[in-house]
């Protein structure tokens, strides 16, 4: 099974790029392949935003590595283990 995150960047969870986005979700599940979608609307994490503070530079390139653990950070790792990634 190929896990798929579509990630929503739109202010408006109906508007649309939410409509497009879903009808492209609608056609990667007709053509009968396995896939786990996973639909994330940006605006509904606890995201603080970068502070500037450099903490990701000090450690392991290896990790996402951020200072503040916030919705985004659980976001990064999950997304860093899809097989692909849709972003509207």
């Amino acid at each position: 099974m190929k896990k798929i995150i579509a990630l929503n960047g739109s202010g408006r969870k109906n508007g649309n790029s939410a409509s497009i986005l879903k009808a492209f979700l609608e056609g990667i599940q007709s053509t009968g392949e396995d896939f786990s979608i996973e639909y994330v609307d940006i605006f509904d994490l606890d995201y603080k935003g970068c502070h500037g503070c450099q903490g990701c530079n000090l450690k392991s390139r290896k990790e996402i590595g951020c200072v503040q653990q916030d919705g985004a950070m659980e976001l990064l790792r999950r997304m860093r283990a899809a097989d692909g990634l849709v972003y509207s």
